[in-house]
């Protein structure tokens, strides 16, 4: 195969290094190739308008370089800048959002007139993350746990991942046992054939609590005696071991009737103990059952919740000297729409700050207390009773924990969680006189609906209009895309980038839009 020297600048989402001969134009990408090296690479793949190489030598290797710590990177998909310095991988992430949307907006992050604030990295970026799925392939006999190779669905076996809480690590050793002792196959995606598809872990890293399900193929629970007893040994001894408190507090089958490569089935019967763990967020107590969203990463999640509280009351105060509930001049009993909420995580910290504390913007909720919080605020803004946050999603598990953890935080009275689609929703109710003072979205991957973005465009003209937009998005691409396709009607103030996947190319960004006023 033919080969190059090639100069690296940059790198896909992939990890690939993006460089090119010194002459010519063709772009290669490079497996394993950073920023700033020179390298030799031989061409394995060739496209219409790129090149796929692989590295065979570093000719100048960049400073940024180390060793990785993760012993199956970089054949393993979960992460792709384990070679990468950590404070290499912030500035990257950061110069990455401004490419992005230079070259999908045409809009320069870096100009005077738009606030870029520098990324919030983690002090400590490993066991972030509380949630892991494991798929099991093998056989009976010889059953094996892991990640995904990259690019395939091939299972690349792994003992330990130091980016998951080390209890999923024990657990996965403690079910491969399990699964050994019982004679279940695992799932054979290529043959169709088989019981035993993913083992999925998810811990409440500031209470405790530990969810296992065992996805199966089919609809039917397999004979899993003594498994809920053993695993929750496993759990409390490992727990008095780390010395940590941790219980296994659900534990559960997912039935996966389809054959494709959808990790969970729609089912998830409980075997032992609830049909949920808990989990606390800047002292926000959450019920998460095994189908929610919910992020991963509770440390930057924390963070995360605190810069769209921020944005929020920065923009309030500036407009209402300090009375962040009412929404603008003679406008009162506002309300704040959270679109795609999801367990109601962003929406019930914004009614403990807003509401609670008369907009002091310091966390007030008490984990667990069900007291009269929603009626703390200024006397004669709100009728009694009426909701301040509203929060919509169209999937009905997330609702039930939303609605159930608003209970448990003592703020029913002033939230409300409904079904719906986003665009739906929001444009039924401001038609109906619904007063927002501002909306937030958190939408996945794929960005707004076409119909939301509409909806935004238009209640601008309303006269009862919400003055502020606050997204918050996953993915730079499909937020430049939406930003630009928002800009006759909102103009971008402040972008907040925050490092919630450390050794990743994901980057989580908030942002404050306000209306572009006639």
């Amino acid at each position: 195969m033919d080969k190059a020297i090639l100069n690296i600048r940059d790198l896909t989402l992939r990890g690939q290094g993006i460089g090119q001969a010194e002459a010519g134009e063709r772009v290669f990408f490079v497996d394993g190739a950073l920023p700033g090296e020179i390298v030799e690479a031989e061409l394995y793949k060739q496209r219409s308008n790129y090149n796929v190489a692989r590295l065979t030598r570093i000719i100048h290797p960049s400073p940024e370089r180390i060793s990785p710590t993760c012993p199956v990177f970089p054949e393993c998909g979960g992460c792709q800048l384990r070679h990468f310095s950590y404070p290499a991988q912030l500035r990257w992430k950061e110069q990455h959002l401004c490419n992005t949307f230079k070259n999908v907006a045409g809009i320069d992050l870096n100009a005077d007139t738009l606030c870029l604030r520098p990324i919030i990295g983690m002090d400590e970026p490993y066991g972030y993350r509380t949630k892991v799925q494991f798929p099991v392939g093998g056989s009976a006999g010889h059953p094996h746990m892991g990640f995904y190779r990259r690019n395939s669905r091939e299972i690349v076996p792994a003992n330990v991942c130091d980016v998951q809480q080390p209890v999923a690590n024990h657990l996965r050793e403690v079910v491969l046992e399990l699964i050994r002792s019982s004679g279940m196959k695992p799932w054979d995606e290529e043959r169709q054939s088989g019981l035993i598809r993913h083992l999925m872990v998810r811990c409440g890293a500031n209470t405790g609590d530990v969810m296992l399900i065992i996805v199966v193929q089919g609809n039917e629970v397999p004979p899993l005696d003594g498994w809920f007893e053993r695993l929750e040994s496993a759990v409390a001894d490992f727990g008095a071991e780390a010395n940590s408190r941790l219980k296994l507090r659900c534990f559960g089958v997912n039935l996966h009737p389809k054959r494709n490569n959808v990790v969970l089935g729609r089912e998830t019967r409980v075997l032992g103990g609830d049909p949920y763990i808990e989990e606390i967020i800047n002292g926000m107590r959450y019920r998460l059952s095994p189908g929610a969203f919910f992020q991963v990463n509770p440390r930057q999640t924390a963070v995360l919740y605190n810069q769209v509280l921020r944005l929020l009351m920065d923009s309030e105060q500036t407009r209402n000297s300090g009375d962040p509930r009412v929404a603008s001049a003679g406008q009162t009993e506002s309300v704040v729409v959270d679109l795609y909420c999801g367990t109601g995580a962003i929406a019930l910290q914004v009614a403990a700050n807003f509401v609670g504390n008369n907009g002091s913007g310091d966390v007030v909720v008490e984990s667990g207390k069900a007291d009269t919080r929603c009626n703390n605020g200024k006397a004669g803004l709100f009728e009694k009773n009426r909701p301040y946050v509203i929060g919509v999603d169209n999937v009905a598990v997330s609702i039930a924990d939303a609605r159930a953890n608003a209970e448990r935080n003592g703020l029913a009275d002033c939230t409300e969680f409904h079904i719906g689609d986003a665009g739906t929703w929001l444009s039924a109710h401001v038609a109906e006189g619904l007063a927002v003072s501002a909306v937030i979205v958190d939408p996945p991957r794929s960005g707004l609906e076409q119909q939301l973005i509409d909806t935004l465009n238009a209640v601008t003209l309303v006269s009862r209009a919400p003055e502020r937009l606050i997204y918050v998005s996953c993915n730079p691409a499909t937020l430049a895309r939406d930003i630009a396709l928002l800009a006759p009607r909102w103009r971008i103030r402040e972008i907040q980038p925050v490092d919630m996947f450390p050794h990743t190319t994901h980057v989580e960004c908030v942002v404050l839009l306000s209306k572009v006023q006639n």
